[in-house]
């Protein structure tokens, strides 16, 4: 099964991946302010969503 990792700021896309089969995954996303937060979501193939 397919997971795909989405890493946002606000609404603003940061990046996006395949998680590995081990559970992990790496990216890189633009530089961040200090004190940025992200949110990471993972989407499976039947675009369930995880939070």
């Amino acid at each position: 099964m397919t997971v795909t990792v989405y890493i946002f700021s606000k609404d603003k896309l940061l990046g996006k991946t395949i998680l590995g089969k081990n559970g992990t995954f790496k990216t890189t996303i633009p530089l961040q302010k200090k004190g940025t937060k992200v949110s990471v979501y993972l989407v499976d193939a039947s675009e369930k969503k995880s939070c």
